[in-house]
């Protein structure tokens, strides 16, 4: 019986994260239905390309070595080499719960009319999570809690309850309608642009589909130390900026009155910036971005 969902989870580099990861995907295969696992190596070194393929062999994973650097590329080609209806996304720090595939199965049966379902990511830390991270950037931790499910745009779902490419299924034929994930958003290297699952969430309701969140499979997101501090905050913030620019400029923004508020607002959260309050200097570090991204997105130059 051909699959019906294939899994993919693109790595560059993290070899213990990418072998616990299709570890546990392997133990929560068993005694279930097959999927497709595909394990999508960004350019890693030649040890650590062997070694991810050794690892691959071992869990029962297709391994596709990537010569072209960058998250957006490697998800791509990992939707390329699958062949089932359903691609889940895992980031290679996400490590499957218990459940996770009887979850994911019951999801897709609710839904027929979805193009892609959001479940939930759970942070892993080893320490708390700071008491001063803003709420509203929470979601730049690639966590996704909530305890309902519901569908994205509508009532049912709190404004703060975002999808993240942590652990997203989306229907292959709704992913291949929409052009893939477009390769200037997502990281490549150091350099955080992000929001391709974004775009592509954005343009599925477009094309009649369904976009839901759903609790019932669910992975535990590991968050390194360094991502726990201001720095790494404003950072990530800067950069967050400069991909909702680029959202925008694909989306075929235009310079109209709402847009012109949203301008103002930003300036206005560069101006709050200069206060000592997390919040505030996040804001100003995602609206320097944003005003960044725009600028050069006008002298067509990649972000940088």
């Amino acid at each position: 019986m051909p699959a019906d969902i294939a899994v993919i989870v693109a790595t560059h580099d993290r070899v213990a994260l990418a072998r616990r990861g299709l570890l546990a995907l392997r133990q929560e295969r068993a005694g279930q239905a097959p999927i497709e696992v595909v394990l999508v190596d960004s350019c890693s070194t030649p040890a650590s390309a062997q070694a991810l393929e050794q690892i691959a062999a071992e869990t029962g994973a297709t391994y596709v070595g990537m010569r072209q650097p960058g998250l957006s590329a490697a998800r791509n080609a990992g939707a390329a080499a699958a062949q089932a209806q359903w691609l889940a996304f895992l980031d290679d720090d996400a490590t499957v719960e218990s459940g996770w595939l009887t979850g994911l199965r019951s999801a897709i049966a609710r839904y027929p009319d979805a193009g892609a379902i959001a479940g939930a990511v759970r942070p892993d830390t080893s320490q708390p999570i700071p008491d001063w991270w803003p709420a509203e950037f929470r979601a730049m931790l690639s966590i996704t809690q909530h305890d309902k499910p519901g569908q994205f745009g509508t009532p049912d779902l709190p404004a703060d309850v975002e999808p993240v490419g942590a652990n997203l299924a989306l229907r292959s034929s709704a992913l291949e309608q929409v052009g893939g994930f477009d390769q200037a958003l997502g990281r490549v290297g150091d350099i955080l642009l992000s929001g391709e699952e974004t775009l592509v969430l954005t343009a599925l309701p477009q094309r009649g589909w369904q976009v839901w969140f759903d609790p019932a499979f669910a992975v535990r997101h590991t968050i390194a130390d360094e991502r726990l501090t201001l720095d790494w905050l404003l950072r990530r913030a800067r950069w967050q900026g400069v991909s909702d620019a680029v959202i925008e400029a694909r989306l075929g923004k235009r310079l109209d009155a709402n847009w012109l508020r949203w301008l103002l607002r930003r300036a206005h959260h560069v101006v709050r910036g200069r206060s000592k309050d997390p919040l505030w200097r996040a804001r100003a570090a995602a609206a320097r971005g944003w005003f960044a991204g725009w600028r050069q997105i006008g002298t067509t130059q990649q972000p940088r």
